[in-house]
């Protein structure tokens, strides 16, 4: 069962991709100014200055992974959108290693029934480029 719902996810993500409108090139525009005010949102701050990943090599990266068939930045498709994911582990001090570990090993459960498929063979470079454009989002 497990191994069907990944194969109609991978099947139905390029079509419900196009059907949402969904745009590979789609506006990331950041505020570059944050205000601080409690120790986690200075940790956020921190962290996106950290997590400084060009668009350019996100977008390449995430195109050629297949990523854009179930994620999109702003809107749910599939899978949910990187901003959301970005804002709930952006201040875990683990967040970046937790989001590399589901790229690497799949993940279920936290935003829906569609399990996210492994990505093993993907680099820890890889992962971690996409894991820090990701957490960069505001």
């Amino acid at each position: 069962m497990q191994i069907q719902k990944i194969v109609l996810a991978i099947l139905l993500a390029p079509l419900l991709a196009m059907l949402s409108g969904c745009q590979p090139g789609e506006s990331t525009q950041q505020s570059q100014a944050p205000t601080p005010a409690t120790p986690a949102t200075q940790q956020a701050a921190d962290n996106a200055t950290k997590w400084a990943v060009s668009e350019e090599a996100f977008t390449k990266l995430a195109k050629d992974t297949g990523c854009f068939a179930c994620h999109s930045i702003k809107k749910k498709l599939l899978g949910p959108a990187w901003k959301n994911v970005a804002t709930l582990y952006r201040t875990d001090p683990a967040g970046e290693e937790k989001l590399m570990s589901k790229i690497a090993n799949g993940g279920s459960g936290i935003w829906g029934n569609i399990d996210m498929p492994a990505y093993p063979t993907l680099s820890e470079e890889d992962r971690r480029v996409l894991t820090q454009y990701i957490l960069s989002l505001k």
